[in-house]
């Protein structure tokens, strides 16, 4: 790594509210505060969250990329988001959706895709539809991720 320029890390969240998986990236970010890494964070919602103006504080961006039913269209904005960003790494914390994420992550290049799992389950009802989607994400996760983390 060249030491004058940082290690530029994306986190993708869905949200960042007080919660737990949220609490743990933002204890993360705390400590590597003034270090040779620049982290962002990936939300798809509209609403600021609780952690947000912290974020900005530690001088993290939180950039949203909105997630709706149109899933090309999301991932032409997240293409675009990394490409942009020129991120080293993105690291994704959306369990099955992560699979869409890392995909358009290949596809710009970014050479470090990792995925933290934070549940076993996605808690939705079973039904043909949900089976096909579970089969397809967990497919792209285990051939796009270059490290998953449970």
């Amino acid at each position: 790594m060249n030491t004058d320029t940082p290690l530029r890390v994306l986190h993708v969240m869905g949200q960042m509210p007080a919660a737990g998986a949220e609490s743990a990236l933002m204890t993360l970010l705390r400590k590597l505060q003034n270090s040779q890494v620049q982290s962002d964070v990936c939300v798809f919602s509209d609403r600021r969250g609780h952690y947000e103006p912290e974020l900005l504080s530690l001088g993290s961006k939180v950039v949203r990329c909105r997630l709706n039913k149109n899933v090309f269209s999301f991932m032409w904005r997240f293409y675009r988001l990394l490409k942009q960003g020129q991120y080293d790494v993105v690291d994704c914390n959306v369990l099955l959706f992560s699979g869409v994420c890392l995909a358009v992550a290949i596809c710009v290049g970014i050479p470090k895709r990792v995925i933290h799992v934070h549940n076993t389950s996605d808690a939705r009802k079973t039904n043909l539809f949900r089976r096909l989607y579970r089969n397809l994400m967990l497919r792209s996760i285990s051939r796009n991720a270059t490290d998953i983390i449970g």
